[in-house]
């Protein structure tokens, strides 16, 4: 079941709500473009979730305790994320995947059991179009920041620290582009 769904175009604006205890969140789908801020999203499966061409703004959230993703981006989803608090996830905080997209600014992602920021199948083609700039990862179970399976994007300004597995880790066949981060403590 799903707190709050957007599709098929719609907009709008969720502000300051309370969602907790669904299977998801909050699920952005069918190019939706809406913009969601200051919610409070808590023990879901996941926190947000973006995909089939689905875009808009997900800024000052707090998504924790979920069990698997705190925001999770697929299937062409291409949202600006910017300044949210994601942590406490049993998966990872961030996934981009399978053709996800989008702008993910000053996001503070800690406390997470899976990798703070995971990038799989998504940003090699266009990577202009997957930017990670200025995130805080940290106290992270494993990677602060993975990118897999022909992955690409670019990563720049972001603080890493003290992570039980690599600060970036980057994997099968991926090309990205990593500049002026620091990563300390990993």
């Amino acid at each position: 079941d799903v707190g709050v769904g957007i599709g098929d175009e719609a907009k709008g604006l969720m502000e300051d709500n309370e969602i907790c205890s669904c299977s998801i969140g909050i699920e952005l789908t069918g190019r939706a473009l809406p913009f969601i801020k200051k919610n409070r999203v808590y023990d879901t499966e996941y926190g947000i979730t973006v995909s089939d061409g689905a875009g808009g703004k997900i800024d000052e959230n707090k998504i924790n305790s979920i069990t698997r993703t705190g925001i999770d981006v697929s299937l062409g989803g291409h949202p600006r994320v910017y300044g949210n608090k994601i942590y406490n996830c049993k998966g990872a905080g961030l996934c981009v995947r399978d053709n996800g997209m989008g702008e993910y600014e000053r996001n503070n992602i800690y406390n997470n059991v899976g990798h703070s920021i995971e990038v799989v199948a998504s940003g090699k083609d266009n990577p202009e179009k997957l930017v990670m700039k200025r995130n805080n990862m940290y106290d992270g179970d494993a990677c602060g920041l993975m990118i897999r399976n022909n992955s690409g994007g670019e990563y720049f300004s972001n603080i890493i620290k003290n992570h039980s597995g690599a600060g970036i880790w980057i994997d099968d066949f991926s090309d990205p582009t990593a500049d002026r981060n620091e990563i300390m403590y990993c």
